[in-house]
């Protein structure tokens, strides 16, 4: 049997608000490009089609489960309101998540879903151009790699993974790595510490 793959009703990355979203088998994927400078890149949808599937699988979700992700691209004036609004942080940040459930209660809202009850909302994901390509600058990373990792990385915090203390961080970092690392992407880590 082979894992689902993302079916893709509509592959234009220009419009505002995706009338026809993505989905992994019963999970709907919603994307808004809300910035010229992620629209050219032509990269949001394909990769948000090879995350999705990799995060899930790897943390061992099925895709059975009825349940929606949003996904917004974004410049550094929005990221910047919002990281302002709900974090205190007067200032752009690469990438904001917003579980939509209480990770800690992912198990029991997938079974509710799985029986008919309501969709799980894991959540959205807000991530803006100009911080990503600055810290990929910085960074010696490729720009794709680098939103490679803070996809996952948003994905991982929707689902409940932390870095606040240290044994999460390592658990989550460790994820992060394998994820990656099976799209052919170095340790983002170790790259940050060889670029310091």
């Amino acid at each position: 049997m082979t894992a689902p793959t993302i079916a893709a009703q509509a592959m234009n990355d220009s419009d505002d608000d995706d009338p026809h979203p993505l989905r992994y088998g019963d999970v709907q994927i919603d994307i808004s490009i809300r910035s010229a400078a992620w629209d050219r890149t032509g990269l949001c949808h394909s990769l948000i089609e090879k995350t999705v599937p990799a995060v899930f699988g790897a943390i061992g979700i099925k895709s059975d489960i009825p349940g929606e992700i949003s996904f917004s691209f974004v410049d550094d004036d929005e990221i910047q309101q919002l990281n302002a609004e709900y974090r205190d942080k007067n200032k752009p940040t690469n990438v904001l998540s917003f579980p939509g459930c209480d990770p800690d209660m992912l198990n029991d809202y997938t079974a509710l879903a799985k029986r008919g009850g309501p969709p799980v909302m894991f959540g959205d994901i807000i991530i803006t151009y100009g911080v990503v390509a600055e810290e990929a600058m910085a960074q010696n990373k490729k720009f794709v790699h680098h939103l490679h990792h803070l996809l996952v990385h948003g994905l991982l915090h929707l689902l409940g993974y932390d870095h606040i203390e240290e044994d999460e961080a390592e658990e989550m970092e460790a994820l992060e790595k394998r994820i990656l690392q099976s799209f052919g992407i170095s340790d983002p880590y170790a790259v940050v510490e060889a670029a310091v």
